[in-house]
């Protein structure tokens, strides 16, 4: 019975919907958070289970970052999957930066399934303060 309740539930999962629920997941993965100082653009995406060499990072653009990836699907010895509600296989995502950035001034690091990458504004990206003066 659980058996015809997965194979039911796979074949209408996104049924009325515009975007099937396993292409919305693919829209967005990895989820991501980004915020920026006057120097620095700092990205964290989220990739559990992700091996370094499954990972590739590419600058597209000054103002455009790629993530491509592919999570392996390890089936467990002795046993099936029951629930399967991590993503895995290929994914690509471009993340559009709130500002252009220095690709000489880039670090990734993986630590613990979250990616970091700190990135470095150009200098027509840096904010700068403008004093004003007034006539006497």
């Amino acid at each position: 019975m659980n058996q015809f309740r997965q194979q039911l539930g796979l074949a209408f999962a996104g049924a009325g919907d515009e975007i099937p629920l396993r292409r919305r997941v693919a829209l967005s993965y990895p989820a991501v958070r980004m915020g920026e100082n006057e120097e620095f653009i700092t990205l964290e995406a989220e990739l559990p289970g992700l091996k370094l060499e499954d990972l590739e990072i590419t600058l597209s653009s000054p103002e455009q970052l790629s993530l491509k990836g592919t999570h392996q699907l390890v089936e467990p010895e002795h046993a099936t999957w029951t629930c399967h509600e991590r993503p895995f296989g290929s994914f690509e995502r471009l993340i559009d930066l709130p500002g252009s950035v220095n690709s000489e001034q880039i670090e990734a690091h993986l630590d613990a399934g979250v990616l970091t990458i700190r990135m470095g504004k150009n200098d027509e990206a840096k904010p700068v303060k403008i004093k004003v003066k007034a006539d006497q």
